[in-house]
């Protein structure tokens, strides 16, 4: 196998600079801003317990690998990490990090004094000599035998512990060596010098080719932002600007494979070959494109297809596919987009995505420059005749795209808050501690029947007293929650399982007709009429 002439990069004119950094001036450089880290790195991918043996390895004299830095300008920043921050300058010399970012940052989050986040509060057991994440009771009921790692880095620092807490002379000799190891590991490092940035890519791609790679949208951001001189383009900066859309947090993925979807690759792959690579015009271009691809995408889920958060789409992945949609087509005629709107909630109702490996392509290949022709080749990958019977009784779990399609249910009926009787945005709602929309239980009573189900769940924001609120509230406003007066009457009688017995029969009710409503089970598909026409004045010019 070889090369061809078009994905062959420059050679490096000096070969990279080979250097060993100690751990406290490897950090020392990262908070004076010598060492840069670009944005997505500081987002850690390793667990604590990686962080925890990485410091293991040091300790133990173990070899950790080899950082890889691109010497270049850096602007002004401020650097994030944790509870970490630390403004930086701007410098002609800065030294990117290309591989490596995630064993610097955990280093970084588990011995500077400044950080404290208890992922990464590690402790040296001066009894057991070795590293441990320790209760608070654990290190009250002995507080000389656990050395905290962020009193390790400078050696001062350790002197002030060891003179406070006062250890045993064993305790503090054990203490004095961890630092020092700690301290005066020696990290092998290699610098790249150069201006070409296609070089740099193709350093950064061979290296995530192997290993534990980083992801390809990870290398898009990484590479872009940290070569371009003017750019704001990454899928960090995407998601900012589409907060105010009220629509939550788009994962990076999500805008990684909308990406791939409008430059044509289909596949993700890990290596990324000389066609894939971007100029940084090129990349901001296609930032842009994604950015915009992606907000028409929302405006239509949010004013046609009755889905206001991407938390509730019931699956992911037609997102992409209308994202390719709206890029070909940024302003479709009203009937494409009410066949759009039936062509997802079809595809959301049935099984037609149960083989998505399967299927991905052949929807993402329907998407042409004819905007007609893209809708109705949508809609001929769907499965015929495939009315979907959702279970009511099905357990609740937020993940599963049939809670999903009941939590709309519940959102279109149009809730109001029982105090305020404003409409209940999904933004009103509390969130899980990974981001998500928390749908909070009604009564907790785990032996009835519907307990697990959408009866017992309601498009509220969580309060402790909520069934309380509910029993004194307005019955009419109750109603947009679908609890209506025989349910209420049930609930205030101490009857649970007759309350969700009741609600889970009016949710199913509305349910069935909202979803009716939604996919037009039944109803012509066809193009519009100015569509037709035309098709039928080319046949007459044809036959001309």
């Amino acid at each position: 196998m070889q090369l061809t002439r078009d994905e062959q990069t420059d050679n490096l004119k000096r070969p990279p600079e080979a250097r060993n950094f100690k751990v406290e001036d490897l950090i020392r450089r990262v908070e004076d801003g010598y060492i840069r880290i670009p944005s997505f790195q500081r987002q850690l991918k390793w667990e604590p317990q990686d962080a925890l043996n990485l410091l293991d390895s040091l300790y133990r004299g173990y070899p950790v690998g080899t950082l890889i830095f691109w010497k270049t300008p850096a602007k002004a920043d401020i650097f994030t990490a944790g509870e970490l921050t630390i403004e930086v300058p701007e410098r002609a010399d800065a030294l990117w990090v290309v591989d490596g970012q995630q064993r610097l940052v955990s280093l970084v989050l588990s011995l500077v004094k400044e950080h404290k986040g208890n992922k990464h509060d590690f402790y040296f057991d001066l009894d057991e000599e070795g590293l441990k994440n320790i209760s608070q009771k654990q290190r009250t009921d002995d507080p000389t035998r656990w050395l905290p790692m962020t009193q390790v880095l400078d050696s001062e620092d350790l002197l002030q512990w060891l003179y406070k807490k006062q250890p045993s002379p064993t305790r503090t000799q054990k203490a004095i060596r961890v630092g020092k190891r700690i301290r005066e590991y020696e990290i092998p490092t290699y610098t790249i010098t150069t201006t070409s940035e296609k070089t740099v890519r193709d350093v950064f791609a061979r290296i995530n080719h192997a290993g534990k790679s980083l992801e390809e949208s990870e290398v898009f951001d990484a590479i872009h932002s940290t070569t371009s001189e003017e750019s704001s383009g990454s899928f960090d900066d995407i998601s900012r600007n589409l907060r105010p859309l009220g629509f939550g947090e788009l994962p990076q993925d999500t805008l990684n494979k909308v990406m791939s979807a409008l430059l044509g690759r289909q596949k993700k792959t890990k290596f990324v070959s000389s066609e894939q690579k971007l100029t940084s015009e090129k990349a901001l271009e296609a930032y842009t494109n994604v950015e915009e691809a992606t907000r028409r995408t929302i405006g239509f889920l949010k004013s046609h297809a009755h889905i206001p958060h991407f938390d509730l789409l019931p699956y992911k992945q037609p997102f992409v596919f209308l994202a390719k949609f709206f890029h070909h087509h940024p302003s479709p005629s009203s009937r494409s987009t009410d066949l759009l709107s039936r062509w997802l909630w079809r595809l959301s109702l049935t099984k037609a995505l149960r083989n998505f490996t399967l299927s991905e392509p052949a929807y993402l290949g329907s998407i042409s420059e004819d905007e007609e022709a893209s809708v109705q080749s949508l809609l001929q990958q769907l499965p015929e005749n495939e009315e979907a019977l959702l279970d009511i009784d099905a357990p609740f779990r937020f993940n599963h795209a049939t809670s999903k399609l009941f939590t709309l249910a519940l959102f279109t009926h149009k809730p109001k808050n029982l105090e305020t009787e404003k409409l209940i945005l999904p933004s009103s709602l509390d969130t899980t501690p990974s981001g998500h929309l928390l749908i909070p239980t009604l009564v907790q009573d785990k032996n009835l029947q519907h307990y697990n189900g959408i009866a017992n769940r309601i498009f509220y924001p969580k309060q402790k007293q909520l069934k309380k609120q509910i029993l004194q509230a307005n019955p009419a406003l109750l109603q947009t929650h679908m609890i209506d007066l025989d349910a209420l009457e049930a609930l205030r009688d101490g009857d649970e399982e007759t309350f969700l017995e009741l609600r889970a029969k009016t949710i199913e009710e509305y349910s069935r007709k909202f979803f009716a409503k939604c996919a037009r089970w039944g109803e012509t598909d066809r193009p519009s009429l100015l569509s037709l026409l035309a098709d039928d004045d080319d046949d007459e010019d044809e036959d001309d």
